[in-house]
């Protein structure tokens, strides 16, 4: 068995090749191979490298046994049960209950998005849509499960690691089964969530973005747009940028959504986490999901002058993960702590 001991106080950061060991790459801004590990947790490159000058790397799976000792802290990047189940296990196995734990394994399993959808359930003022499992042995197994969980059309089917709609299908009757069977879909696990129709009555659709550091909760995102499937910032205009200061302006005045917030942070004891929401006509919120591996730390893909206008949000985001990461102690699920 391989051994390595650290320095007393230092930490580990936890990363891992997804379970299906698919990794995308891409040509980087360097001009190299860049790999792209999907649901993985981002702190932005300044938090990350100087949490590095404190901590080793250890990427699962290891080629054989090892024993790591001595570490104080483990900051976990892997965001998602679907993709990382493994490694969520072996860390909560080894490390679960011993240290402090950054996104502690058993919060991320909870926010699957079937679990988190019962989870949230019951919260008052927000809309939790019906989630359920599929892994698909057979053509009709998708209509099955369908009729089986009481839900109505339309509906909302994606693969189980799909994140910002990639493989989203809307199925929005009986005959509209048939657009899955045009994706590899056999034996791949999917989610099958109700649709709530968040349509305003001036025709548009607000979603918003709720960050969660720690205790702290901020608005990261607030987007209208004119169809359901509301994108957020990834395809702002400089017009959505004024709107959305002047709600981050308003955020803390706003009773209702803080009221929803602080239960949802109640509920989920992540460290650092997003909730996408959708409003509705009625001042009731709609959760369209709740996980750690929202882009929230760093600009999404906008124009140079946009990043610009972003860049007093990813600073709040950035001053937050530095309050609490400095406090192990004080993460959500460290042993002792309660919440």
């Amino acid at each position: 068995m391989a051994s390595s001991r650290r320095k007393s106080g230092s930490g580990l950061l936890y990363r891992a090749i997804p379970d299906d060991g698919i990794v995308r790459i891409r040509i980087g801004t360097d001009g190299r191979p860049e790999p792209l590990y999907p649901n993985r947790m981002i702190l932005g490159r300044a938090v990350e490298r100087d949490l590095s000058r404190d901590a080793a790397t250890f990427w699962f799976p290891p080629q054989g046994a090892t024993e790591v000792q001595g570490i104080s802290w483990i900051v976990n990047y892997c965001a998602d049960d679907d993709d990382y189940g493994a490694a969520l296990r072996a860390l909560l196995s080894g490390f679960g209950d011993r240290v402090p734990i950054f996104n502690h394994p058993a919060a991320v399993a909870d926010s699957r998005r079937d679990r988190v959808a019962r989870l949230l359930d019951g919260i008052p003022g927000l809309v939790v849509p019906r989630c359920i499992r599929v892994v698909p042995e057979s053509a009709d197994a998708f209509q099955k499960a369908f009729a089986a969980s009481g839900m109505r059309y339309p509906v909302l089917v994606r693969p189980a690691s799909s994140q910002s709609a990639e493989g989203l299908i809307r199925v929005d009757h009986p005959f509209g089964w048939e657009a899955l069977f045009a994706t590899p879909w056999l034996r791949r696990p999917h989610y099958i969530t109700e649709f709530v129709d968040t349509r305003r009555t001036s025709g548009d659709y607000l979603k918003l973005r709720l960050c969660f550091i720690g205790d702290e909760i901020t608005l990261r995102s607030y987007r209208a747009t004119p169809g359901w499937l509301n994108k957020g910032m990834i395809e702002a205009i400089p017009a959505d940028f004024d709107i959305m200061f002047a709600a981050r302006d308003r955020f803390a005045q706003w009773g209702a959504l803080q009221r929803v917030a602080r239960d949802i942070h109640a509920r989920l004891r992540l460290d650092f986490f997003g909730a996408d929401i959708g409003v509705m006509e009625d001042g009731r919120f709609v959760l369209y999901e709740a996980n750690a591996a929202m882009t929230m730390a760093e600009p999404v893909v906008l124009t140079p002058d946009l990043i610009r206008r972003m860049q007093p949000v990813i600073d709040e985001v950035e001053g937050g993960l530095r309050r609490h990461l400095a406090d192990p102690s004080r993460w959500r699920m460290a042993p002792g702590r309660a919440g």
